[in-house]
């Protein structure tokens, strides 16, 4: 049996001239605006900031990662060694100068982190057009004869700034850091001891599969990224996060 053709109300058809018409006078108003980026009403303002100089186009966001026990956590030892590690999804944030509503745009990268038993390594990255690289940078340790153990990192991120749409600069303004998924791990006790003490003691699981931490530049004025974040290396001071478990 043919299918019934699919009947449209008057009312539906005044209605799509009514939204056919709002489009085009809309696209007549923002005629200059740059293509295929919504308006974004309650997006903030970002001024630019300072060049790093050709051939240099990026800036570099970081975010210190610490695993710690909560505070209501009843053992000894405080600080946490991943079983692995964590997964984490990268939003940058550019937006155009001006005063009150102003145009943003975003893209996201995803990576994984994991514990390889010495060392802190990145897998799974998945960079964007504008979101150019993810680096890890190892943090404290101890060394308990058979095992080395780790409970902090750092994740740096090169990412272009500003990035042009046409004649329209989009000025990098925040990055958002959050956790897609956290492994369970262990509390280290004696981590001070440097070599021989320090080994892994009760099996701890974290409060949050997601957490959520900005990097929006050092300033000054804050939020402005200067040229102390040219530079892509661990050297970079950024945002700061605690995984908590108990």
């Amino acid at each position: 049996m043919p299918a019934r053709p699919t009947r449209i109300s008057r009312r539906s058809l005044v209605a799509l001239s009514v939204s056919v018409c709002l489009v085009a006078l809309m696209a007549g108003f923002l005629a200059g605006a740059p293509t295929g980026v919504p308006v974004a009403t309650a997006a903030a303002c970002k001024a630019g900031n300072p060049a790093c100089g050709a051939p240099d186009t990026t800036k570099t966001s970081a975010m210190s990662v610490n695993h710690h026990t909560s505070p209501s956590y009843l053992g000894t030892s405080t600080v946490v060694q991943a079983d692995s590690g964590e997964s984490w999804s990268i939003t940058a944030y550019w937006n155009t100068a001006g005063f009150g509503d102003c145009w943003e745009r975003s893209e996201t990268a995803t990576v994984d982190v994991d514990w390889n038993g010495s060392a802190w390594v990145l897998s799974n990255k998945s960079l964007t057009t504008n979101i150019v690289g993810i680096d890890i940078c190892s943090g404290d340790t101890c060394d308990g004869g058979d095992t080395t153990l780790g409970w902090n990192y750092k994740l740096t991120v090169d990412i272009t700034d500003p990035v042009a749409v046409g004649l329209t600069n989009y000025n990098l303004r925040t990055v958002q850091y959050t956790t897609t998924s956290v492994d369970d791990g262990y509390t280290i006790e004696d981590p001070t001891e440097t070599y021989g003490d320090c080994y892994e003691d009760a099996s701890v699981s974290p409060t949050s599969q997601s957490n959520t931490a900005y990097d929006i530049g050092p300033g000054p004025p804050a939020g402005s990224w200067t040229t102390v974040r040219c530079g892509y290396s661990c050297d970079v001071v950024g945002g700061s996060i605690t995984l908590n478990f108990d």
